[in-house]
């Protein structure tokens, strides 16, 4: 019961955090529903319908959150089309990141991704101006503080959403890698 309440919560939360998609919090309730009949049977001494009650809530839930919440919140990461958009410029590029990571990206990236932390805000301007393809990820709220060290060579390729955080990412490179 418990669990099914925190579940339910969570599933709120999400559908908030997820503008436009509100309707993922109703996910959250299955659990809450299930738990909540289970109760009722187990204070009837009822135990096999207990039981058939939690494997039916496990099996919806399980649907409606892979089937149908999954691929919805999926549409909400962009961080592909900084990808993209990078490998467009270059076949083999050197990717860091300061001010932001997630180890996922270095799957999306097919490759090493350098991460630079707050401390390091000299060494990810460096970064940038060593030469080969680099590109730099970075967000919004990182960009005023490293934007003056990178100079005017560099130039904003992409900015997409930052999934499930209220900024944009970032992609930079120096600005002779944009197409003419």
């Amino acid at each position: 019961m418990i669990a099914g309440v925190c579940l339910g919560t969570a599933g709120v939360i999400a559908g908030w955090v997820l503008l436009g998609d509100g309707w993922i919090g109703l996910v959250g309730i299955v659990p809450v529903v299930g738990g909540l009949i289970g109760r009722r049977y187990m204070s009837q001494a009822c135990h096999r319908d207990a039981i058939t009650t939690l494997a039916v809530t496990a099996a919806v839930f399980a649907f409606a959150l892979f089937a149908l919440a999954a691929p919805q919140v999926s549409r909400h990461r962009h961080c592909d089309t900084l990808f993209e958009a990078m490998y467009a410029r270059a076949s083999e590029p050197q990717i860091a990141t300061y001010g932001c990571f997630e180890s996922s990206w270095v799957f999306y990236a097919r490759r090493p991704i350098q991460e630079f932390h707050g401390g390091d805000l000299k060494r990810a301007a460096d970064f940038i101006h060593q030469g080969g393809d680099r590109f730099l990820l970075t967000t919004s709220k990182a960009w005023p503080e490293l934007e003056p060290l990178v100079g005017d060579d560099v130039e904003i390729l992409a900015r997409v959403p930052y999934f499930m955080r209220r900024r944009d990412l970032l992609l930079v490179a120096p600005s002779g890698k944009s197409p003419r």
